[in-house]
């Protein structure tokens, strides 16, 4: 195999979310693109990103089934073999074809770096963009630490040692890599992610959403188990059935492993009536909807993860 590493291209691989829904990733890649880089994305496909290949704003696109959408442990685990697998023979098509400079390998999970591994041999390097905390997400979804716990913890350990660079998604996840990670302070950065304010802004609200009711209680974001819709879901239950206050109307934006779930016990509660999945929203309808909500609600649990 050549040595091509210093005239390829750079690729953000991502397991979690498709690109371009993952806007946090987009936007690193459209970024990359403008500052003159070649860019290419590995990412899983979903119902509404199902091609396997696509370029889009002249960024190379990748995508590769995952079988298994995890909820439980062993359903991770088989998750991520999958995704490492596919992973790697993407990492090795685009090197191949085109040379691979750079590697930035967003988390979760914290594993990618062994997808990551055969190609520093030949002198690519490696970045660790770390989105989440992945041993806290653990405790958020399981509520207590354990063995998985602490593999979790080397596995984010050794993503930090393997990483040339480390870019974190705020300054308390740059101080953990920086004390948990032993990582040189000037080998890791905070590179925050801000709405662009040319694509947000207020407009006519979407028609109909209020259901004729005085407020609309709008959330907006994944929809994961440590993101507690589900307490959203209970919020509505307990306003209409111990306040008697029923005129408003719930409106869910956003898509994710525990939307199926939230459903359910929004049937389970009896407020289906009271409130509308609208799921996974982009463009001037995304606007619509937003510039309904009368009130934003953040219903984060209390855990480590979101402290």
């Amino acid at each position: 195999m050549p040595l091509r590493s210093k005239a390829g291209c750079c690729v953000i691989v991502v397991e979690n979310l498709p690109v371009p829904f993952d806007r946090r990733v987009w936007q690193e890649a459209k970024a990359l693109r403008d500052s003159g880089r070649n860019v290419s994305v590995i990412c899983p496909v979903n119902q509404d990103f199902s091609k396997e290949y696509e370029e889009i704003d002249g960024i190379e696109i990748h995508r590769h089934p995952l079988p298994v959408e995890a909820r439980g442990k062993l359903a991770f685990l088989a998750e991520y073999s999958f995704a490492l697998f596919y992973e790697f023979r993407l990492l090795s098509k685009i090197y191949r074809t085109k040379g691979i400079s750079v590697i930035q390998a967003c988390n979760p999970p914290d594993l990618i770096f062994l997808a990551a591994l055969p190609f520093r041999i030949f002198g690519v390097r490696f970045i660790f963009d770390q989105h989440d905390l992945c041993p806290e997400l653990f405790i958020a979804k399981f509520g207590k630490k354990g063995v998985f716990y602490w593999l979790l913890r080397g596995a984010e350990w050794l993503s930090y040692k393997a990483a040339d660079f480390v870019i974190t998604a705020n300054d308390t996840f740059r101080d953990i890599a920086l004390e948990r990670g032993y990582k040189s302070p000037d080998k890791v950065s905070a590179v925050y992610s801000i709405p662009n304010r040319k694509h947000i802004y207020r407009t006519d609200p979407e028609p109909g959403v209020a259901r004729g009711k005085r407020f609309v209680l709008g959330y907006l974001g994944i929809i994961g188990d440590q993101d507690g819709l589900d307490f959203l879901v209970r919020a509505v239950a307990h306003l209409i059935r111990d306040f008697g206050f029923a005129d408003f109307h719930a409106l869910v934006v956003g898509d994710g492993p525990a939307l199926g779930s939230a459903r359910a016990l929004a049937e389970e509660l009896g407020v289906t009536d009271y409130m509308t999945f609208a799921g996974f929203l982009s463009g001037e309808r995304l606007m619509r909807h937003l510039s309904a909500f009368d009130f934003g609600i953040f219903p984060d649990p209390v855990n480590d993860t979101n402290d």
